[in-house]
């Protein structure tokens, strides 16, 4: 959800910083997933046609490799705890 409320303005900010503020900036910006991939009430309002299969499976995709990440740490992270 954040991503979705910085996300553009974190990309056009770090064009104006220092270069190392600049490449933080975009390892942030490419580390966060972007759920704003989803959201599609833009299409909705403004009537766009409907998403490419091509599209939706690469989004696919993306969820899928995010979830497997989460899980993993998850995993990870709680695996040698006693709950």
């Amino acid at each position: 959800y954040l991503i979705s409320l910085y996300g553009a303005s974190l990309r056009e900010t770090a064009l104006a910083m220092t270069p190392p503020a600049r490449i933080a900036c975009q390892v942030i910006y490419y580390a966060f997933p972007h759920f704003e991939f989803f959201d599609l009430r833009q299409r909705l309002i403004h009537g766009w046609e409907g998403v490419a299969p091509s599209l939706l499976g690469t989004l696919t995709l993306y969820a899928f490799a995010y979830t497997i990440f989460f899980l993993l740490l998850a995993y990870l992270s709680f695996r040698k705890r006693s709950l």
